[in-house]
């Protein structure tokens, strides 16, 4: 039995954030997962600004490994120092 190959992608648009890049990146898992790829996801975590819906978590395929990471807004650490 062949082994799958691994890929990491690296999205800033993913779900639950509802906008139009998250639609590239879900299209590329899942087409990935039918060419016999496992891909895993690294996004920023759900606090992160921007247009968020919960209900497009639902898009997610089953079993992809989503991993959210803390994504620091610098214009919000400009601000501060100013």
């Amino acid at each position: 039995m062949e082994k799958r190959k691994r890929v990491l992608i690296v999205a800033a648009e993913f779900p639950p954030f509802k906008t139009i890049g998250r639609i590239r990146t879900l299209k590329l898992c899942q087409h990935l997962l039918e060419w016999g790829w496992s891909p895993l996801v690294l996004t920023v975590s759900a606090s992160a600004e921007g247009p968020y819906d919960e209900l497009t978590l639902a898009e997610i395929p089953s079993g992809l490994p989503v991993y959210r990471a803390h994504w620091p807004q610098p214009e919000n650490q400009v601000i501060r120092l100013a």
